[in-house]
């Protein structure tokens, strides 16, 4: 084989390969936009389904009324999900303590009503 064709070759594979990187690289990008629009999606509707959970707990006031604010707070030796709601939740917004630990569970995705000690929470609390 003559030396000028088996460059040829060699740039034909060469060429070959950048085509399929450039492939397998549009591909990535494709699925990393997909997941992350579809990640964005879910939470939008995650995000709806608690503001429709919020009206079904609200009493007294309306939501022009209410700021439905977020925090994370350490969860100190001793703490319970009930101690925690009693010093957290505003009675004008919830029927019961019971309500605002459902929300404080949902929120967390907390299966079970214990908490690890010297971890973090995140609590929902209204500015009203």
């Amino acid at each position: 084989m003559s030396r000028k064709r088996a460059q040829a070759i060699k740039r034909r594979r060469i060429k070959a390969m950048v085509r399929r990187f450039s492939v397998l690289t549009m591909i990535l990008v494709m699925v990393c936009l997909t997941c992350s629009c579809g990640s964005k999606l879910l939470a939008k509707a995650n995000n709806e389904t608690r503001c429709d959970s919020l009206e079904s707990t609200q009493t007294n006031i309306t939501q022009n009324e209410v700021s439905r604010m977020y925090k994370s707070i350490e969860v100190d030796s001793g703490d319970s999900l009930w101690s925690i709601a009693e010093r957290y939740m505003n009675p004008n917004v919830y029927d019961s303590v019971y309500d605002y630990i459902d929300e404080i569970k949902e929120i967390n995705g907390l299966q079970s009503d214990d908490l690890n000690a010297e971890g973090h929470i995140t609590i929902v609390y209204y500015d009203v």
